[in-house]
């Protein structure tokens, strides 16, 4: 029964996401999606998430939306959603992820909103890709936000570091294919195995009927993990698992095709 109510709820979900933003652009890589503000605006903030899940997480259902909380309170917000890489991602290095696709979608931003600065929400890694761009273009942040933003990758080893010296010792990223997103999506579950294997499926059985559907939206997100770019994944493992580039004054990053500009930490020195 709640299979197939959940059918149901999954597609009103779906459309409920959908009828509430306008998608402004695309690039290769990445789409980007407008919400506006509920109330009389208070601000704007273009948010970015990790390659590494969907970006629905933030807008998962009335109940759990870290969008709506934004746009009620006036914050007029724009999303960078990134694109499931294709077989022509595969030799795309991360550096054209951030001085392409990224300041494609900055640029759109800033012309949408009329605004000649704006305020950055990176989040997971997306904090590290917004880092990136700030590093490039200061000139067109107001404040930059971190959430759960690795910056030290060398501060204490664990499974992922671990995880990522394996990934690219033995697996030769970026040599003709993109990483599955269920291989990393697994590797993340066994971080903490009787929790999300056992567990949290026991709690299921106490749930009300409104709460196996949030609860089922939520592993539907969990699941739906895309694949990575090979060369872009193979570059942010090498850049920062392993050599720790951000705690480099200036640096290039792997594979980069436009060497012109250095990212640069002196670029970032207040408003975040």
């Amino acid at each position: 029964m709640v299979e197939h109510t959940w059918v149901k709820h999954h597609k009103e979900m779906h459309r409920w996401r959908s009828s509430r933003r306008t998608k402004l652009m695309t690039t290769d890589s990445a789409i980007l999606y407008h919400y506006q503000a509920k109330v009389p605006e208070q601000g704007t903030v273009l948010i970015c998430y990790a390659m590494v899940n969907h970006a629905m997480i933030l807008d998962l259902n009335p109940n759990h939306s870290m969008i709506d909380s934004l746009t009620s309170l006036g914050i007029s917000v724009y999303l960078l959603e990134w694109q499931a890489p294709t077989l022509s991602s595969i030799d795309k290095p991360l550096d054209d992820f951030i001085r392409l696709d990224y300041k494609q979608v900055v640029d759109a931003t800033l012309r949408h909103s009329g605004l000649t600065k704006i305020n950055f929400l990176g989040i997971c890694q997306g904090g590290i890709f917004s880092l990136l761009y700030s590093m490039l273009y200061p000139q067109y942040v107001n404040k930059l936000i971190l959430m759960v933003t690795p910056i030290d990758f060398h501060q204490s080893p664990h499974f992922l570091s671990g995880s990522a010296h394996a990934i690219q010792k033995s697996h030769n990223l970026g040599k003709g294919y993109n990483l599955p997103g269920a291989w990393l999506n697994q590797g993340f579950m066994f971080l903490r195995p009787n929790l999300v294997l056992r567990h949290k499926y026991e709690a299921y059985r106490d749930l009300n009927l409104l709460q196996q559907l949030e609860f089922l939206d939520m592993e539907h997100w969990l699941y739906k993990a895309p694949d990575l770019a090979g060369q872009a994944l193979s570059d942010f493992i090498n850049d920062f698992y392993i050599n720790n580039k951000l705690f480099d004054s200036d640096f290039y990053l792997s594979s980069s095709s436009n060497s012109d500009k250095k990212y640069s930490v002196k670029n970032i020195t207040d408003n975040v």
